[in-house]
C-alpha cells in the first residue's frame, strides 16, 4: 500500500493536469490547436472565425507572438444554459501563436481560448461562466475545424 502522501501527490497532479487540458479560469476554455506557419495562421484563422460568425477586433503580430482576438459574439443561450437560468450569452475567441523552430522552418504553437459570459437577469451584469456541455461541444467544433485546416497547411518534404 502506498503512503498517503504519495496518493495525495498523485491526486494533485491529476487535478492540475485536467485543468491544463481544458478549462482554465472560471470562464475560459483553452487548448493547444497544434503548429502552423505565420502565413497559415494569417490565412486560416480569419476564415474559420468568419465561418462561425466571429469578427476579429484585434490583431497583433511581433517576432515572438501572433495574437488574434474577436469581438464578443452575442448568442442565444444553449439549451443547457437556458435550463440553468441563463437569459443571454456571449463568447469571445482568442488565438495566440508563439514561435517554435523546426528544421529551418519557423512553426508556431497555436493556442485557442474561448471566453464565455452570461446574463441571468436582463437588467443585471454580465458574469464570467464556464462553458456548458453544449457550449464546449460548439467550441470544440471550431477548434477541430481550425486544427484540420492548420494541419493541412503544415507539410514536411
Amino acid at each position: 500500500m502506498k503512503p498517503l502522501s504519495t496518493v495525495v501527490i498523485i491526486l494533485v497532479y491529476i487535478v492540475l493536469h485536467q485543468i491544463g487540458c481544458g478549462v482554465t479560469g472560471d470562464a475560459a476554455y483553452s487548448t493547444t490547436v497544434g503548429t502552423a506557419t505565420a502565413t497559415d495562421i494569417r490565412n486560416t484563422v480569419p476564415r474559420i472565425l468568419s465561418k462561425y460568425q466571429y469578427q476579429i477586433s484585434r490583431v497583433e503580430e511581433s517576432s515572438d507572438q501572433i495574437y488574434v482576438q474577436t469581438q464578443w459574439n452575442n448568442r442565444t443561450p444553449f439549451e443547457d444554459e437556458y435550463d440553468a437560468g441563463v437569459k443571454n450569452a456571449r463568447t469571445r475567441i482568442i488565438i495566440e501563436a508563439r514561435p517554435r523552430t523546426r528544421v529551418g522552418t519557423i512553426l508556431n504553437t497555436v493556442r485557442f481560448t474561448a471566453e464565455n459570459m452570461v446574463l441571468f437577469d436582463l437588467e443585471g451584469d454580465w458574469e464570467n461562466r464556464s462553458l456548458s456541455q453544449e457550449g464546449e461541444r460548439y467550441i470544440r467544433a471550431i477548434v477541430n475545424d481550425l486544427k484540420a485546416d492548420l494541419d493541412m497547411g503544415v507539410r514536411t518534404f
